[in-house]
């Protein structure tokens, strides 16, 4: 099950999938094969690096290092986004304490380009080995394909 994780642009200061709100049903349930978007959650990134980082569910990266765009014009949409977006120093703390082996690439197309997403990821300060588990080990992995 993959779930949008954090606030949603769409819907400014709205509350529904935060991680307070996320990590009482990780608790309760022990969702192995949850996947939360968006790193976890959008624009929550302290809240995510301090209580759901580590917490066995998987998390994507989409949404997470690249600006949002608009998927015609490829311009940056606002730069009130582009301000919010995870700065690669706290993306690759939450990476460490989480763990790489349970993170898989995401890029959210068309709102990001893809080819961006992961150069914006290959040049974030991880790993070769990281990267190769985010972007192909994992996603076999959880779906039983190695």
């Amino acid at each position: 099950v993959i779930t949008h994780a954090g606030y949603d642009i769409s819907f400014p200061g709205i509350d529904l999938v935060t991680p307070k709100h996320i990590l009482p049903v990780i608790e309760k349930t022990n969702p192995g094969n949850l996947i939360l978007a968006h790193m976890g959650g959008w624009g929550c990134w302290d809240e995510v690096e301090s209580d759901l980082a580590g917490s066995g569910v998987w998390f994507d990266t989409s949404f997470t290092l690249t600006p949002l765009r608009d998927p015609v014009t490829h311009q940056i949409l606002t730069e009130r986004t582009a301000k919010e977006q995870l700065d690669k120093e706290q993306f690759l703390r939450i990476v460490r304490k989480h763990g790489a082996e349970h993170i898989l690439f995401g890029s959210d197309s068309p709102w990001s380009e893809q080819k961006e997403a992961l150069e914006l990821l290959q040049s974030s300060g991880i790993t070769k080995t990281e990267y190769k588990q985010i972007t192909e080990t994992n996603a076999k992995t959880l779906l039983s394909l190695s």
